[in-house]
């Protein structure tokens, strides 16, 4: 698999580092590996725990981590890197802290001993800081990352120069935080970061009440749990107690989004979803200047949002994308690339990265292998845009609704599938939506669907005579008819082994109502973009429709002897809510002659050689 428009990346090694090792003439920087440039100059830390006061007198909890040499704190002034952490910045039993930033995210030692300064903070109203919190990404909790960027510039053992880091919510808050131009934080090192929050609570329209509902409760339950660490002088949890008095008052997360169906619904005089996704400030993120390093997998819920981030700024920045979930990535060495970015942006190390391709991404193989590659382009410069038509079936693999094939030219004749539809399908309790609140742990993995298959409208091709690569953003075109007021529709990307079973690739969803196609406020690639806004709703016609979507961006490459599949069901119970349609249950997929239905994949050729 070795193309112009990117490179294959030899397996990678992971670098260890230890104090004085790494002479002055062997240097290396290359992804996932260093060396050379920048030597340990520390064997330990210090950690202290204090409240920071913010501009209203709001005092917030913060960690701070100051690197020794046998066993004395340096008292030279440091770079420092820093989160902004919804949940707990540590946690504690009795007066020890058992789970630290540091044991979280273990490379965050390398920085330590490489003379970086550590850093965590409690959002407010979250756990030990003071105030009350207003919903994500809100305007005070972005003002408060300003307040402590620059607290921490000032301070006699920084340097001034200030970075990020986190994951989730806390690579969101790296986001907001550029989006104020605080003029000491220089570089964010975000991974598995969210853009678009209606697109993730309300995809294609369709409400995600199960990850909502569970948000709310983690997050209602953590901004009260004793298990939060207190600052050091607190010794009789007094300060703690009281700060999480102040949380009783907490916005609740879930009433507020069910409230807000469309992406420009308001809530208390402000368009909700715009003024808190991080995507809509992506010009003072631009103007900001700071450098970034996005990091996504291809199963997280985020994956499109870490691409339209990418593509929409030209700040100094990279991209990696790998085969993983939300839980933290496996397979990289991060010690190496963390360590080389903050070099380069917070200590001004001319270490070559960003004289490399600014985009690794990671292309599976079946089952469960893959290599790395790189390329400067996304989406790549020589994808072809490949057609696969719904067709009349059987294609002999299995048993659904009807079996349908999918083909490289449609059928000149028109045709109609049919299939009632079953409210209780469901892609699995361990998804990229439900891993994104923590199911499945570290090491998910979606259930085989040919189960749920089985009660869709299916359409898979013969057996493959030869690898098939499909990397990037697969687009369906579904001409339909709804004899009800609305219907909504997943659509699932999957590789079909010999033995029959199915293997979840992609997927993607919209409600029917919400099929209006508009021009994006943000570079989507190309894609298809639906406003979601109330005035663009469109009521479901008596006759046929047309409805345009993409799925989650992949990169698969399809063996031969395995088969692709497209699966249509009219439900994802436990990960999206669905109501049934008392009027009409009835699934309608038009194809052929002037209504073919087809996916439009990203095809590379020469997959495989």
């Amino acid at each position: 698999m070795f193309r112009n428009s990117y490179t294959l990346l030899a397996a990678l090694p992971i670098a260890a580092s230890s104090l004085g090792q790494s002479p002055a003439w062997t240097q290396v920087s290359s992804f996932g590996e260093y060396e050379g440039y920048s030597a340990p100059r520390f064997d330990g830390y210090l950690r202290e725990s204090f409240y920071i006061e913010m501009r209203d007198g709001v005092e917030l909890a913060c960690d701070l981590y100051r690197p020794s040499l046998s066993g004395e704190v340096t008292e030279e002034p440091l770079p420092l890197v820093w989160t902004h952490d919804r949940y707990h910045r540590a946690a504690q039993s009795g007066r020890r802290a058992i789970a630290t930033k540091l044991v979280i995210y273990p490379w965050l030692n390398t920085m330590l001993n490489h003379g970086y300064l550590v850093a965590a903070v409690d959002v407010r109203g979250a756990g030990a800081s003071f105030g009350t919190w207003d919903g994500i990404f809100n305007e005070t909790e972005t003002g408060d990352a300003y307040d402590i960027v620059e607290w921490f510039a000032d301070q006699e053992w920084c340097d001034g120069n200030i970075g990020m880091y986190g994951g989730s919510y806390l690579g969101g808050t790296q986001y907001m935080a550029a989006s104020r131009k605080p003029p000491h934080l220089k570089a964010l090192f975000p991974w598995v970061a969210p853009a678009d929050l209606y697109e993730i609570t309300w995809s294609g329209g369709i409400f995600r009440d199960d990850l909502v509902g569970i948000w709310t409760t983690l997050t209602h339950d953590l901004d009260r749990s004793p298990a939060v660490a207190s600052v050091d002088w607190d010794d009789g949890f007094e300060l703690k107690k009281s700060a999480q008095q102040d949380h009783e008052s907490n916005r609740n997360f879930e009433p507020v989004v069910r409230s807000s169906a469309f992406r420009d619904s308001e809530y208390e005089g402000r368009p909700l979803w715009v003024s808190q996704s991080p995507i809509s400030y992506v010009e003072a993120i631009e103007e900001s200047g700071v450098a970034i390093y996005h990091q996504g997998g291809w199963f997280d819920p985020f994956s499109r949002d870490s691409f339209a981030m990418f593509g929409s700024l030209d700040n100094p920045q990279k991209i990696v994308m790998g085969p993983w979930f939300h839980s933290r990535a496996n397979g990289v060495d991060w010690n190496a690339e963390a360590l080389r970015w903050f070099d380069r942006w917070l200590k001004g190390i001319e270490n070559g990265v960003m004289e490399e391709d600014a985009i690794h991404f990671y292309t599976m193989f079946s089952p469960g292998d893959g290599v790395w590659c790189s390329t400067d382009t996304w989406p790549l410069p020589d994808e072809e845009r490949a057609a696969y038509f719904f067709n009349a079936g059987p294609s002999g693999s299995i048993d659904s609704k009807n079996d349908g094939l999918l083909s490289r030219e449609p059928e000149s004749v028109a045709g109609l599938d049919e299939g009632a539809i079953d409210y209780s399908l469901s892609s699995g309790l361990i998804t990229r939506w439900s891993n994104a609140v923590g199911k499945g742990g570290a090491n998910p993995s979606y259930k085989t669907l040919e189960t749920n298959d089985a009660g869709c409208l299916t359409y898979t091709t013969p057996v493959l005579e030869e690898d098939l690569e499909v990397t990037g953003h697969p687009i369906v075109h579904l001409w339909t008819t709804v004899v009800a007021p609305d219907a909504d529709f997943f659509v699932y990307l999957e590789e079909v082994l010999p033995d029959g079973t199915s293997h979840y690739v992609s997927e993607g969803c919209l409600r029917a109502t919400h099929r209006r196609l508009s021009e994006p406020p943000y570079d989507r690639m190309g894609l298809p973009y639906h406003s979601c806004f109330e005035k663009d709703v469109l009521a479901v016609p008596e006759g046929p429709m047309e409805l345009v979507f993409d799925l989650f961006p992949v990169s698969n490459l399809f063996q031969a002897g395995n088969r692709l599949r497209v699966s249509i069901a009219g439900a994802d119970d436990q990960n999206a809510l669905t109501n049934p349609q008392p009027s009409d249950s009835t699934m309608r997929i038009h194809r052929g002659a002037q209504r073919a239905s087809y996916i439009d994949l990203p095809i590379l050729q020469g997959g495989g050689e």
